[in-house]
């Protein structure tokens, strides 16, 4: 009865009355024009109602979409679905593959940098830091103190990436007395463990700074400026976010620093090797000993 009373109120008719006299009138109406308008209306009011029922509904986009077809085109799609859940898994299988070969290379950076596992041979780098630290700064525990006793060839020059493990082992924890030997992190310098030439300079400084201070003028002022060319080229291998095949670029602050490095770096051995007491350094008590 409903649809009638509307499907009149669409065709200019009358509403009132029974359901009958709807149908009648409607009927009537049909046979007057010979032309199925209740039909158009019908539609008219399908369609209305239709697009109100869009209007009104609520997408929820993790409902399956509704999909309408003959058999060969809804194969098609589920062939589709199909290829993209496999390709995410393919996606997922290969980032984890991805995760793994990070581990590996992390591992293989470790295993570069072991030169040494035996803790004796720590104990050794762990001798080279005890006498910085009483030569630079009058510091001696009384543990360093019994290392510096021991006497071992490798403990007079730098070994960053020896050191380095050494720190990520915690068998010694004064973190900055590392990054005053080699101006960088100990996670930074096993990030180097295959670039030869940065390892280098990171020898050099460290093996320079550990003879000082030198108690003859020309000898510690080439040191110092050593020390500052060494600052510099530190600070433009941060800025230029660590690369590790920066001298591929010549004009690279970093690269420009690191030969300026080198060429004080030779000035400063001039000077140690014409000095007349040869490598020579206070112990701390005043005395020149001559290595």
């Amino acid at each position: 009865m409903l649809l009638k009373r509307q499907v009149c109120r669409k065709l200019g008719l009358p509403i009132n009355g029974t359901n009958n006299q709807l149908a009648k009138r409607l009927k009537n109406h049909m046979k007057r024009y010979r032309t199925p308008p209740v039909e158009f209306a019908v539609k008219a009011i399908l369609i209305e109602a239709i697009e109100k029922a869009a209007n009104e509904a609520t997408v929820d986009h993790n409902q399956e979409p509704v999909r309408w077809g003959n058999a060969q085109g809804l194969t098609h799609l589920e062939d589709q679905d199909r290829l993209k859940t496999d390709s995410k898994k393919h996606t997922d299988q290969i980032a984890y593959l991805l995760q793994k070969v990070k581990k590996v290379e992390s591992l293989e950076s470790d295993m570069t940098a072991l030169k040494a596992t035996t803790e004796s041979y720590f104990a050794v780098r762990s001798r080279f830091f005890a006498v910085f630290l009483r030569d630079n700064f009058h510091k001696s525990s009384r543990a360093d103190r019994k290392l510096i006793k021991e006497d071992n060839f490798a403990a007079h020059g730098g070994d960053p990436l020896t050191d380095a493990l050494m720190f990520k082992k915690s068998l010694r924890t004064d973190d900055k007395t590392f990054e005053l030997l080699y101006g960088m992190t100990w996670g930074r310098v096993i990030e180097y463990a295959e670039n030869p030439p940065v390892l280098e300079v990171l020898t050099a400084h460290a093996t320079a700074v550990a003879k000082g201070p030198f108690p003859i003028a020309t000898l510690q002022t080439e040191l110092e400026k050593l020390k500052v060319s060494f600052v510099k080229w530190v600070e433009a291998l941060k800025e230029g976010g660590y690369q590790k095949d920066f001298l591929h670029d010549l004009q690279a602050p970093e690269t420009v620093m690191y030969w300026r490095f080198w060429d004080q770096h030779h000035t400063y051995q001039d000077c140690l090797s014409s000095t007349k007491s040869g490598v020579a350094k206070s112990d701390g008590s005043g005395r020149i000993e001559e290595e």
